[in-house]
This record gives C-alpha cells, structure tokens and sequence, in this order.
C-alpha cells in the first residue's frame, strides 16, 4: 500500500482488518504518518547520505548517496555531465542544502542543461522557483518542490501547521524548552507543543536528532524551514515569533555568561556553539 498518508485512518482500518481475519498476511505500507496499529513495526526511511565536508577526494564524495543520485540523473539530461574537480563543490553543497531529499535532488539535476552546477548551487536559495522541472508523468505534488511540501502541508491539522510554522524560525536544531517557550501562543499552548511536535515528528516534518549530552534535539530539513518560513510571513506571526526566539536567546547568553569563568565553561561552550546560528539569527 503506497503513500497513505491521505488516507491514514482508512488504511489503518482497513489492514487491522486484514490482520484479524488472516494473521499470516504481511502488509508493507509506505506513508508520511504511521498508521498506528497493532502489529506495526516502522522503519524510517532517512534522506540520502550527504558529505558533511566541501573538501573531500572525488572518491569519497562519489560514495555519498546524494551526489551519485544528482550525478545519475544529470547524465540523463546531458549526456557529458560528469563528477570532475571542476564541480565537485558545487555538487556537494548542492547535496548538502537539499539535505539530501531525492525529489529535490531530482529537480535540481534536471537544470544542468541550463545551468552549471555551481550555478544551480547559487540559486538554492530561491529553491522553490529553481527546483519546478519534474517528470510530465508525475503526480502534480512530484513535479516541483513546493508541491510536494504542500502535499505535506495540506495534510495537517490548524495546531500542527502553527507549529511547523513557528518553529521554522529556528536555523539551526533546538530543544523542547525552546519550541515551548518560543513557539507556544495564540491557538496553541505551551503544554501542548510536546504533544503536537510528536504528531510533526510521526509525520516526518520534524527530525529528531540524538544531542553529545544525550538529550532529544529537533530540526526542520532546510526546504522544509524555508517554505514554514513563508507560511509564517503570510501569518502575520513573523515578527511576534521572531521576537520571542530573540528574547530566548538573549536570556540562554545570559545565563551561560555565569558559566563562562568556571569549571562548567567546556560545556557551557558547547551548548553555546551548538545554537551559534540561531544566535546569529536573534
């Protein structure tokens, strides 16, 4: 059963169904959400492999999964492209800022036949007008990047789009404490954001990341921060969110300053590099 997520409490019905009439089928579902039945098992599907480093051997960085997928589907489109030293930079930045996300990937190796890829890396940043050629045969929501993210989007329930909303004004990860204290306001309160970030999380928005201290951190993948960030323009909540994110920050520094000159100092450090771009950002 292909892409559910429309449909989750459907599908969900229907294989418990299934299941209870003949518990020797297997059932293998694809979906943004899980279904949330008994018997379920999840494996999450990460993003392709990126290089964490502009500066590594062609070797290397034709291992990375990402770069192979531009590759391949540049040499569709133009049949001489290849991984030279020429682009190898542009290519790994180009993996890296699409995080990876083999649509992304896809539509960004479809503009080599206009664009070098030191261009298409330039033009990232306005991703959602560069990334507009996918296959004819495609479904409308595999044809652009913004479709697809809409798709997603138009999926939600009002909580979970204020929540994604507001919660990409972070530019780097961020904590619980952040996303309640930064992201909680009109239609939606602080003690309700753990509850509406799972539901983000179970439907592959948001990813959790395991912090050196162990703790949970969270992140929007970049395109997914960038299209949360023009929802939360059209909001109108941009500047009271940006605000509160800054009045957070402001408040961490100060606190940490304490810290700076005593034995707590490696770690204070580290937390504090850990947020550098939301720093900046504040």
């Amino acid at each position: 059963m292909d892409n559910c997520e429309h449909m989750v409490a459907a599908c969900a019905e229907f294989v418990s169904t299934i299941l209870q009439r003949a518990p020797d089928v297997r059932v293998l579902a694809t979906s943004q959400e899980v279904l949330g039945i008994t018997g379920e098992t999840v494996h999450r599907i990460s993003s392709l492999t990126v290089p964490d480093s502009p500066d590594l051997s062609m070797e290397l960085l034709a291992s990375y999964s990402a770069v192979r997928l531009f590759v391949e589907r540049a040499v569709a489109v133009q049949s001489g492209f290849e991984l030279i030293a020429n682009n190898a930079a542009a290519i790994s930045k180009i993996a890296r800022r699409l995080d990876g996300i083999p649509l992304a990937i896809e539509l960004a190796a479809a503009r080599v036949n206009v664009l070098s890829a030191e261009q298409i890396a330039d033009r990232l940043d306005d991703a959602f007008r560069l990334l507009t050629r996918g296959s004819r045969s495609a479904l409308p929501r595999q044809q652009t990047l913004r479709g697809a993210l809409e798709w997603s989007y138009n999926l939600l329930s009002d909580p979970e789009k204020l929540l994604f909303n507001r919660l990409s004004v972070f530019r780097g990860g961020f904590s619980l404490e952040a996303a309640e204290e930064v992201c909680a306001g009109e239609g939606l309160d602080s003690y309700d954001v753990l509850d509406v970030l799972s539901q983000l999380i179970s439907k592959s928005l948001v990813v959790v990341e395991q912090d050196s201290d162990s703790s949970a951190r969270y992140r929007l993948l970049e395109s997914m921060r960038l299209y949360g960030t023009e929802r939360l323009t059209e909001s109108g909540d941009s500047e009271s969110v940006s605000r509160l994110h800054a009045e957070f920050f402001l408040s961490f520094a100060e606190r940490a300053e304490s810290e700076l000159f005593t034995a707590q100092q490696p770690a204070c450090l580290i937390r504090l590099e850990r947020d550098y771009d939301d720093f900046r950002a504040a």
